[in-house]
Parts: structure tokens; sequence; C-alpha cells
């Protein structure tokens, strides 16, 4: 892991510790088009992000359900 690709980590996990899921998805997805091998570490952080997502999607449950789903 890089320095930068360690800031980014950091960043990922600041936005999950504010309960900001949307800026956390969005580096995460950022990162996993950048580095295209599985990465356990990140697959955690993005299953966090979706499940933070859909708690803010109770009334659009297509939407909920994608997301969960994608977090699995």
């Amino acid at each position: 892991m890089t320095v930068a690709s360690s800031n980014m980590y950091d960043a990922v996990d600041e936005y999950l510790d504010e309960y900001d899921g949307r800026r956390a998805y969005e580096l995460i997805k950022e990162m996993i088009s950048e580095d295209k091998t599985p990465n356990a570490k990140l697959e955690y952080r993005l299953a966090h992000a979706c499940y933070i997502l859909s708690n803010f999607c109770l009334s659009k449950e297509d939407e909920r359900y994608r997301l969960l789903e994608e977090g699995e």
C-alpha cells in the first residue's frame, strides 16, 4: 500500500466514522476502479458505505435493496 492509498483509506474511514456514506462510497468506487485486484479492505468499506446509504433510502425500497446487494 502506498502513502497515497493509505491516505485514501484514512479518508474513507473518516467519512464512514462521520456516517457520510455518499462520500465514502464515491471514494471507494474510485479506488476500486484504479485497483482491479480483489481487495478485502475495500470490499469491507464498500459494504459499510452501502449500509449507511441504504439507511437513507427507506422510502425507496428498490434503491435500498440495490445498495444492500452491492455491499454483499
